[in-house]
């Protein structure tokens, strides 16, 4: 047992730096790019705006409305490719009330301002005051453009006295809710407003309905349009990578480079700051830090590497200093300037700088997903106070200030599909007529024929729109204004009438398919419907409502109003979703929050096509946790903030942005994964070396003192550990070579200790006794290193050194009371046992006095020896991969945390005690039956040990990263019979040649130890540029041929034998009559204790 504990010491002192080397060095996920250089989890989304077009318009007829966005859109047998929307000419300005007044009375108007112009009229700032914002160092005037006053931002506290109802000058306002667009509440309409289009005939109400089957939903596909080929080994950065394609990081990489290269042609003087081009590696993390920055907001850019410990957030220090992120976010650009219409030309697109990128991402959402039954259309505002020609202010929207989009979303799940920015009207022309109808129908042009059920507010809503939708198959539902043109006049409820009625009561007519409602509730709402019935079979539909003596009560309502609530919030969750951890910030340029709004389109419509392919709990912040980590990872990394930079920041920036992987520290050392392989390995530089000196020490000092003295070396050094790695990698390489010349006399030690204490019939069961201490010290060195690594004691990881070396300090104070060399000279054992012992291994062992000469030539010529030597050496290759470089594999492609790391790693080793334990008493028990001989028994565990593992390394290659369970299960199966070897080449030593059983582990140790050495430096270098599922494939594939080829060799050359050169050597010169073994053992000849020599001795063979 002591011997047992002993080897669990020595392998909590190994697997100690396995497991603090993660917290000392590597981040989390830090080699998170593997699933997106899988070859199956890669897709090829790159497209280019000019291979589709934002629009695919199907109308023939041609509108002539001037500012309207289809003045950019030529008839497509016309033209072939789309012209941009610099050909939109919309722009919005405050109007005098005599403009208001002129407007409301025009004779040119058709009567309908009040619901279709564009009656959202823009701030115009004389931006006297500077506005505060967040960036240092930025300076975004855009001198290659012209006339860009307008896009610098004015604080809207500055000016105070320019309210949006200002009288002498009435700002920009958009709808209420609650009213029109046109007249102030309370005014008479006049007759203009009554005025009916002569090309709208007019509807005849009745109030008869004759019931019409719903058409069929015309999707035979909804949702998302690609499949994975397996869709559980994707990650949150492929679906992310759906939208946000190959084309949009090529845009934000050439474009910010050529920003900055314009800058500096244009003033040299005003931008000296030393900078290194872009690359797409470091625009991918400065994305992922943007995204992060929406979920740990700070008001202020330099307060994320502030050194107030209260708000530094070390997770984006450590990926970019701050001087490179500003720089980044001051040339940050979507667009080329050196091709830009300027201001007041024909042309000029008011949003050039984001139109490429809004386009990219508008093809990229509706090609990857198809609409559900159920769509809405509404408005959104992105947030915006500065001074901007088509900025807008709506009084009933959260965001009040900012600029328009009209969105298309999937009622259910808040899918956007479509989205145009409102750019208003330009100078001088008149406001666009049914503004409304021309958006409904950009936004749908797509979805005709299909028998959606689409529903809108009253800003949309008129009867004959409802009508022309229905014959495009587009179903329709919204609420409706009362003074909407051909609307019903005998449905209008006065206040009158609403005294006498029930709340719950509703009246209707109908014309064909259309139905209109008006229902009183608290207000009386009005309802058109081209969906609903006026009643479900006679009977009115009831919703939910607040009773006022509390609780809720059923009211009856129309069917329309029942759809209506339960899908009209389609883009306010959308809008919900997006502005909860937002990635827009406060700029001075407009354009930077229209990216930031596509980013967010970007973000929530990839998780919803996540959650519909891959069903799950996960929520929207962890998705975007996910994307942000996978963005950010193995991207570039910097020192701790606050420390001094020991080399010029130009140097350090070349090397960083050198094109190579380098490895995201949250830790303290910066080392890359081939360095931390050399780490790892140089334990092993020390230990090849006393192997065999260690063996022939063994058999002369005695094998208590040498085992001793060596754990007591290796727990000693490692205390020093962390002083080392704090002085320098060179200082901690020398401390972890002189740790392995401690612990390399262990093994020899204890073999020469059995050849002294262990009967041939128990060799197996007590050899895999004591090295089964070898698991066990795995099992607990893992999980309780990475619980120390984790917590707080003696500053983190150090304590696994401190607490690991202690322990192997209390150990060898135990071992030299208690431990001794033979039985002869044990005062605690019985006389039975020691005359057992002594009887069955024979006296002829004590070699100090015997003074024999070791027959070196005969050892190194001997194929037994051989087979063990090339056994052990594959054996430990496996071995010590699953070691050292388990930990990594589990952390960088399982993505298990490192608290939670080494309790998963400890799993294989767990199962690897049992059956070390359990294959030596099976193989003891077939020797001891005379089932199969010593060779055989050692040919069949060598199968077991080598085969079988070698065919699941294979197999867990392919095991999909999500797949984790499996993973831990296919490892620890491997791992566990491995153990078999214990029972076949490890205890073969002492079947050869017991008498030099120490000098044969010396030697077959000497070189199991090189795998130890170049294992960690060739898994490193596999896994270091692309630390994948991929790249490790081919660390299990080497890891599973060398498995075979031991397997091979001890089938082949393996012997159980005791080899004649066992004998000493004077002894040599004498024929030796190796007697056979007996068919039964005699066990009262080993109770009588029977002379070794003779023929009835059980074990030698």
């Amino acid at each position: 047992m002591l011997a047992c504990a002993g080897f669990s010491v020595v392998y909590l002192l190994r697997v100690n730096l396995s497991v603090a080397l993660v917290a000392m060095v590597n981040s989390t996920y830090a080699n998170s790019k593997a699933s997106a250089n899988n070859p199956e989890c890669q897709r090829n989304t790159s497209k280019t705006s000019e291979e589709k077009l934002w629009y695919d318009f199907q109308q023939s007829e041609t509108i002539d409305v001037p500012g309207s966005i289809q003045s950019f859109m030529i008839d497509l047998q016309k033209v072939n490719v789309m012209i941009s929307s610099r050909h939109l000419k919309m722009a919005a300005r405050y109007l005098s009330p005599e403009e208001v007044f002129r407007r409301v009375l025009n004779d040119d108007s058709d009567g309908d301002y009040s619901d279709e112009s564009e009656a959202e009229l823009s701030e115009e700032d004389d931006n006297n005051g500077r506005s505060e914002h967040e960036e240092s160092e930025e300076d975004e005037s855009d001198e290659l453009l012209p006339d860009e006053a307008n896009s610098e931002e004015s604080d809207i506290c500055g000016n105070r006295d320019r309210s949006p109802i200002r009288p002498e000058r009435q700002a920009g306002r958009g709808r209420g809710r609650g009213r029109g667009r046109g007249a102030r509440r309370g005014a008479r309409s006049g007759p203009a407003r009554r005025r009916q289009d002569p090309a709208e005939p007019n509807i005849d109400w009745s109030d008869q309905y004759s019931p019409v089957q719903i058409p069929d939903f015309g999707e035979p596909h909804p949702g998302p349009t690609r499949r994975f080929p397996n869709v559980n080994t994707a990650r949150e950065r492929d679906f992310f990578d759906l939208l946000f394609t190959n084309d949009i990081w090529e845009i934000l990489v050439q474009e910010t480079n050529r920003y900055y290269d314009q800058q500096k042609a244009t003033d040299p003087g005003k931008h000296k700051r030393p900078w290194a081009p872009v690359t797409r590696d470091e625009m991918e993390a400065f994305i992922g830090i943007i995204i992060l920055m929406g979920i740990v907001k700070l008001p202020r850019f330099e307060m994320y590497w502030s050194q107030d410990k209260l708000i530094h957030q070390e997770s984006i220090a450590n990926i970019m200093s701050q001087t490179r992120f500003l720089q980044i976010w001051r040339y940050f650009h979507l667009a080329d300037n050196a091709v830009a219409i300027p201001r007041g030309t024909d042309g000029f697109d008011k949003i050039y700088r984001v139109r490429n990128f809004l386009n990219i991402i508008l093809i990229n959402i509706r090609d990857e997903y198809r609409l559900g039954m159920n769509i809405a259309i509404d408005e959104t505002m992105v947030p915006h106070k500065g001074k901007l020609a088509f900025k807008q202010y709506i009084k009933n929207k959260p965001t009040k200030w900012g600029m328009k989009l009209w969105v298309l979303s999937e009622a259910t799940t808040g899918y956007v599909y479509r989205f145009q920015v409102y750019l208003g009207k330009e100078h001088g022309q008149q406001p666009e007529k049914h503004l409304a109808r021309r958006v409904v129908r950009d936004l749908t042009v797509t979805e005709t024929g299909k028998n959606h059920h689409l529903y809108m507010d009253n800003f949309y809503t008129d009867p004959h729109f409802f009508l022309e939708l229905f014959d495009k198959k587009i179903l329709a539902c919204g609420t409706v204004r009362q003074n909407r043109k051909q609307f019903p006049k005998d449905l209008i409820i006065t206040t009158r009438m609403q005294k006498q009625m029930d709340r719950g009561d509703y009246l209707w007519r109908a014309h064909m398919r259309l139905v209109a409602t008006a229902w009183n509730d608290r207000r009386v709402v009005y309802h058109l419907s081209t969906i609903h019935p006026p009643d479900l079979d006679g009977q009115p539909a009831t919703i939910k409502r607040k009773s006022a003596r509390g609780g809720n009560v059923d009211i009856n309502c129309p069917p329309a109003q029942l759809d209506y609530q339960k899908y009209m919030g389609g883009v306010d969750l959308a809008d919900q979703l997006i502005k909860t951890f937002s990635v827009i910030r406060k700029s001075r340029k407009a354009w930077k929050k229209l990216f930031g709004y596509g980013l967010e389109v970007c973000l929530l419509d990839s998780f919803i096509i996540m959650k519909k392919l891959k069903p799950s709990n996960t929520e929207f912040l962890t998705y975007r946790k996910e994307v942000a980590r996978q963005l950010i990872a193995g991207r570039s990394f910097r020192g701790k903030a606050g420390r001094p930079p020991t080399q010029p920041q130009a140097e350090v920036d070349a090397r960083r942005l050198d094109g190579s992987y380098h490895e995201i520290a949250d830790g303290e050392f910066q080392w890359d994964q081939v360095t931390q392989g050399l780490i790892l390995g140089s334990f092993f530089y020390g230990y090849i070396i006393p192997q065999v000196p260690g063996g022939w020490l063994a058999a002369r000092v005695g094998a208590k003192y040498l085992f001793g003295f060596g754990v007591l070396c290796t727990a000693v050094l490692t205390m020093f550990t962390p002083a080392a790695a704090n002085h320098s990698v060179e200082m901690l390489i020398l401390v972890r070579i002189l740790e392995g010349l401690g612990e390399a006399v262990t093994f020899p030690a204890m073999h020469a200790m059995w050849s002294n204490w262990a009967p041939p019939l128990e060799r197996s069961k007590l050899c895999t006794l004591s090295y089964s201490g070898l698991s066990i010290g795995t099992v607990i060195g893992l999980p309780f290193a990475g619980l120390l690594c984790s917590s707080d004691l003696w500053g983190g990881w150090p304590s696994v050194f401190y607490i690991f070396g202690m322990l192997g300090i209390l150990w060898f104070i135990l071992w030299m009371i208690l431990a001794h060399n033979k039985p002869a000279n044990h005062p605690s054992i019985s006389e039975m046992e020691k005359d057992y012992i002594i009887s069955s291994i024979g006296s002829g062992q004590d070699d100090k006095k015997r003074n024999f000469r070791t027959p070196w030539r005969y050892i190194w010529t001997s194929p037994a020896v051989w087979a063990v030597i090339v056994a052990h050496f594959c054996n430990n290759w496996g071995f010590y991969t699953f070691l050292t470089c388990l930990p990594s594999y589990f952390k960088e492609v399982l993505n298990f945390p490192i608290s939670k790391n080494g309790f998963v790693s400890a799993i294989p080793f767990l199962l690897y005690f049992f059956v070390m334990v359990g294959g030596g008493q099976v193989a003891d028990w077939l020797r001891y039956s005379q089932i199969l001989t010593t060779g055989e028994v050692r040919k069949l565990f060598a199968t077991g040990g080598f085969l079988i593992p070698a065919c699941l390394m294979v197999s867990t290659s392919y095991v999909g990263c999500e797949d984790t369970t499996l993973a831990v299960v296919l490892f620890s199966i491997a791992l566990g019979l491995l153990a078999l070897n214990a029972s076949s080449y490890n205890v073969n030593h002492l079947d050869i040649a017991p008498r030099y059983a120490g000098i044969l582990m010396g030697i077959t140790n000497s070189a199991a130890t090189i795998p130890g050495i170049v294992g960690p430096y060739i898994v490193g270098y596999l896994t270091n540029n692309e630390p994948t599922r991929t790249q490790w494939q081919k660390v299990f594939y080497i890891t599973a041929g060398i498995f075979v080829v031991g397997w091979i060799v001890f089938l082949l050359l393996g012997s159980g034998k005791q080899q004649p050169w066992n004998t000493p050597f004077e002894d040599l010169l004498v024929p030796i009559d190796i007697p056979r073994e007996p068919r039964k053992p005699v066990l009262t000849d080993i109770l009588s204790v029977s002379n070794p020599e003779s023929p009835s001795s059980p074990g030698v063979e």
